[in-house]
């Protein structure tokens, strides 16, 4: 006993010195020196090894990895002074945990609450979590192929669809074209590529042969789309119906005949897009459980996931867990963006195992040849059998901005790092489209203020102009496509030129000193900050206060986009804004401004990218790539030269063992 209370001492002291550090907080530290007490555990250092698991998943980690792990690398910013050093014999470290008997072997799952793999230490959860998203990946890439009702009309369809621009027949593997293919042959598709590279615009014309190559005498085809946030969500709705009639509608035509097409692109038009929370059904009495699960399958033919590099690896595998026997999956997402908010690196992890992004098992190749017509079959590469690495498709061609453009040389240098930080960095001012401006003494400069506010005093004078003849609905969406052709991405929320901070200045400046945060006041931008069945908002959706009578509103993009002729008739039957009264309207803040996270699934033509003014951990060579490729013209950058050249030259680091799990059941 004594040796059990001495350790427990020792243990307290360590933990303290790594709190106060700021490595740890008080969860950690108590839930380990609580479980290793019950455990018997009589070393200081396995209580060590035990909080840092605990930590690791709220810091973006599914484990902690004991043979690299340093204090110096888990600190806040802020933090001042010397940390507590780990252990220094990693090797008798790791042995001393195994050997504790708080921990499981990966190979045999027993009833202790964390697992060791190699170095990495988990929390039961996690492992578990990992666990199921490698199995039920695994076993989606090894269902049987399908077969494709009619290949004579799906070839047709797929060279219309995928018509070259010019007319010309192509050189190369369109691997847009390819993904359509493996989506409508396997349960799982995998497709990966930056923004531009025409993902939703592929998915559209998956979803049209999908309808397609559907039996006329079969129940109808259930399909559901979804995506990790409410803005994700919005965004796969608004591109799977742009320009939907003018152009899928014409080469459906050309195929099937007028009736059938229209019946298929009006099927699309009628699907709804919504988030992950919301398809899984969750459960507020049970925060971490929904009402589909393995036991209660989701009732869906076709599951589409949009923004997977948002998805964390719980959500991932609460959602895989509810795929039933005969459900396809198609995800997508840019496996080179920033990981989700909470742990995981899961759609990097999966991508890894195709880097090539075009492989094919001979049952596949067989399958695109004489099913689906693939030409330039000859540049996939091969692989032994059917698997997940075959399911994956990576895009390599951008359609919104050119390779050699400024945002496509800033974006690879993102990706690559290393000597190219450099030539990234000289990149800003010989073009427009990239500017780069300093802080002054830590703060934005007066010039960048008044930039920022320029913008938002454009979309007010707008919107105080009034209808002016127009109706309502087409004046409302006027002004928040204004709105929305600049948005202010901040790296932190918190802090000193921080989202929160940046909002509440510019609120204060444009409302003279007012008190925004008692009361709504018109032309004030919003962000949704929860879910709410109830009132059909998301986390992330944007819109305006904006009056409607005598009443402050709030106003919401719709579904449908603003016609060319805001003057047609027929404008007033399009959904172009959706209205909620304030005493409906869920948690909400100020958004001049949102944080990079906020921005992931969006775009707009310009956008000015707010950095701190001291290195931070969060600033990754992942993040400036997920805020400058959000531009699609212009990407103004607030920071000293210094601190991009230091986000540019560090990649995200989380420990993670997905990529080597999915590794181990493909070899079973």
């Amino acid at each position: 006993m004594r040796s059990l209370e001495a350790a427990m001492l020792e243990a307290r002291r360590t933990l303290s010195a790594l709190r106060r550090a700021g490595v740890l907080d008080a969860v950690d530290a108590h839930v380990a020196l609580r479980l290793g007490r019950r455990g018997g555990v009589e070393n200081a250092d396995v209580m060590t090894a035990l909080a840092l698991a605990v930590r690791a998943p709220r810091h973006g980690h599914e484990c902690v990895d004991l043979q690299t792990a340093q204090t110096a690398t888990m600190r806040p910013p802020e933090a001042e002074g010397d940390a507590p050093a780990l252990p220094v014999d990693r090797d008798q470290w790791i042995a001393d945990v195994a050997a504790s008997g708080m921990v499981q072997p990966g190979t045999a799952p027993g009833m202790q609450p964390f697992c060791l793999v190699g170095s990495k230490l988990y929390t039961d959860r996690y492992w578990r979590y990992q666990q199921l998203v490698a199995q039920r990946l695994t076993a989606l890439a090894r269902r049987p192929l399908r077969s494709i009702h009619d290949p004579a009309v799906f070839k047709a369809a797929l060279d219309q669809l995928f018509r070259p621009a010019d007319g010309k027949p192509e050189a190369q593997l369109n691997r847009q074209r390819l993904a359509a293919a493996v989506a409508t042959l396997r349960d799982l598709t995998v497709i990966t590529g930056g923004p531009g590279m025409g993902k939703t615009w592929t998915v559209r014309n998956i979803l049209a042969l999908a309808l397609l190559d559907h039996p006329a005498d079969a129940p109808p085809l259930r399909i559901a789309l979804c995506a990790p946030s409410g803005k994700a969500a919005v965004r796969l709705r608004e591109a799977l119906t742009e320009d939907l009639r003018a152009v899928l509608l014409p080469a459906l035509e050309s195929v099937v005949g007028a009736d059938q097409a229209q019946a298929i692109s009006g099927h699309i038009l009628r699907l709804e897009a919504i988030t992950i929370h919301r398809l899984l059904e969750w459960q507020p009495a049970s925060p971490t459980r929904f009402k589909h699960n393995c036991d209660r399958p989701l009732l869906a033919d076709l599951v589409v996931v949009d923004e997977c590099s948002m998805i964390d690896l719980a959500m991932l595998a609460k959602l895989l867990d509810a795929i039933g026997p005969e459900t396809r999956v198609v995800m997508l997402g840019d496996a080179n963006q920033l990981a989700s908010v909470e742990a995981g690196t899961a759609l990097s992890d999966i991508c890894s195992l195709a880097p090539g992004g075009a492989v094919a098992s001979p049952p596949l190749r067989q399958a695109l040849t004489h099913q689906a017509g693939l030409e330039h079959i000859g540049q996939i590469e091969d692989q032994h059998e059917l698997g997940l690495a075959d399911a994956i498709v990576q895009f390599n061609k951008n359609h919104r901005f050119a390779e050699d453009s400024p945002i496509g040389q800033l974006a690879q240098a993102c990706l690559h790092g290393g000597e190219n930080v450099q030539a990234a960095l000289d990149l800003f001012g010989i073009d427009d489209a990239l500017q780069r401006t300093s802080h002054s003494a830590g703060q934005l400069s007066s010039q960048a203020l008044s930039q920022i506010e320029a913008h938002a005093l454009e979309v007010m004078s707008l919107l105080s102009q009034g209808p002016q003849g127009q109706p309502e609905q087409v004046f409302h969406r006027r002004v928040l496509d204004t709105m929305d052709t600049h948005r202010v991405l901040c790296a932190h929320r918190r802090g000193p030129l921080g989202s929160v901070q940046l909002n509440q200045q510019l609120a204060d400046r444009l409302r003279r000193g007012a008190n925004t945060r008692e009361q709504a006041w018109e032309g004030q931008p919003i962000i949704v900050r929860v879910n709410d069945n109830t009132v059909g908002r998301s986390n992330g959706d944007v819109g305006m206060i904006v009056r409607q009578g005598d009443a402050l509103v709030a106003a919401f993009p719709g579904p449908d986009p603003l016609p060319r002729d805001e003057h047609s008739a027929g404008s007033e039957h399009l959904n172009l804004v959706e209205y909620l009264a304030l005493a409906r309207l869920p948690e909400h803040e100020s958004c001049f401004a949102m944080t990079i996270h906020k921005a992931q699934g969006s775009q707009w033509p310009h956008i000015t990218v707010v950095l701190p003014a001291k290195p931070s951990p969060v600033l990754t060579r992942e993040l400036i790539y997920t805020a400058i490729t959000r531009a699609q013209e212009t990407v103004t950058v607030l920071g000293d030269e210094a601190i991009l050249g230091h986000a540019l030259s560090t990649p995200i680091q989380r420990a993670s063992g997905l990529a080597e799990a999915l590794e181990s059941q493909a070899s079973q």
